[in-house]
């Protein structure tokens, strides 16, 4: 069977309905409601009434909503017993789903994972239909955007679920899926605290691991560890200092420093750290020397003087 959404609608009429008497969509592109953003709806129909009716086909003695779902919620919120619905007298499940599915796709607030649920399921409808430069045209995206998005759902589950919630983008997991599935989750952890741009920096270095030199071409890549890794964690539980500090070490001669501090004038607590940091780091071997010109490359960066330090 081949859906058209071109064709003529079918006929309509518009009827108070009890909310008790409509169920949900199976096919809802999203699954996520966020209840701050639902109160604030319901606010607005309380003050402004239901400004467009919901979407309903009729199925037996009740009714299943086709789209509209959010304003449904809001009703129940309000403790509305009926809300006006325009009720389509003929339509089948599968045009039901693809008119529903379409209608949440064009919207702009889905999350990444939502999005591609419903590409997946629209093309499932009518895979000879809805195929993927159509999927493209009806939700203003490309078709890579569309190609892209599918790969997303392949991600571990910990992953996608981060995603759907926002803690990491659409980009963090255009990166992350790169990577083997059992590599995934622990990466993922790490990139909350990471731009794009560093999360591919850092999978380019799980996937193509930096090698010691002389390492003979060819051979198994031996990955280069943080040299400096126990000395963070020891500055973190023992150093007096105020805020949060984290380090990643990427590659030879390279960490991404994150500070988090609170208060107007940060510096006499980027000071302490930095004095605490250039301390600790005794230039026993090239490595640590290397370390030590970085905090005081830093701390110029900052603002900050060797007499200040």
């Amino acid at each position: 069977m081949t859906l058209t959404l071109e064709a003529p609608v079918a006929s309509a009429v518009y009827q108070q309905i009890p909310l008790a008497q409509i169920a949900p969509s199976p096919h809802q592109a999203r699954k996520d409601f966020d209840p701050a953003a639902l109160q604030g709806l319901a606010d607005s129909m309380k003050a402004e009434g239901l400004l467009e009716p919901v979407l309903v086909r009729q199925v037996g003695d009740s009714f299943e909503l086709i789209s509209g779902e959010r304003r449904f919620r809001a009703a129940k919120l309000l403790g509305w017993t009926t809300i006006e619905a325009k009720v389509i007298q003929t339509v089948s499940e599968a045009e039901a789903a693809a008119k529903g599915m379409v209608e949440n796709l064009q919207r702009a607030d889905l999350n990444p994972i939502e999005e591609a649920q419903g590409f997946q399921a629209l093309n499932q409808l009518d895979p000879d239909y809805w195929d993927q430069p159509k999927i493209a045209k009806i939700s203003g995206r490309s078709q890579e955007y569309i190609s892209l998005s599918l790969k997303l759902l392949g991600l571990a589950p910990e992953v996608a679920e981060s995603i759907r919630r926002r803690i990491l983008s659409r980009s963090h997991g255009l990166e992350i899926m790169r990577l083997p599935l059992d590599q995934q989750a622990e990466t993922a952890k790490k990139a909350v605290d990471l731009s794009q741009k560093e999360t591919r920096k850092l999978v380019d270095g799980m996937l193509h691991p930096v090698t010691p030199a002389g390492h003979k071409p060819g051979s198994t890549p031996v990955p280069v560890s943080d040299p400096l890794a126990d000395l963070w964690s020891s500055l973190q539980k023992e150093a007096a200092c105020p805020g949060e500090w984290k380090a990643a070490f990427t590659a030879p001669g390279t960490w991404h420093l994150t500070v988090t501090l609170t208060g107007s004038d940060p510096a006499p607590a980027m000071n302490l750290w930095f004095k605490t940091m250039s301390e600790a780091i005794a230039p026993k071997d090239p490595k640590a020397a290397e370390a030590q010109d970085w905090v005081k490359q830093a701390a110029a960066l900052a603002g900050l003087t060797p007499e200040t330090m």
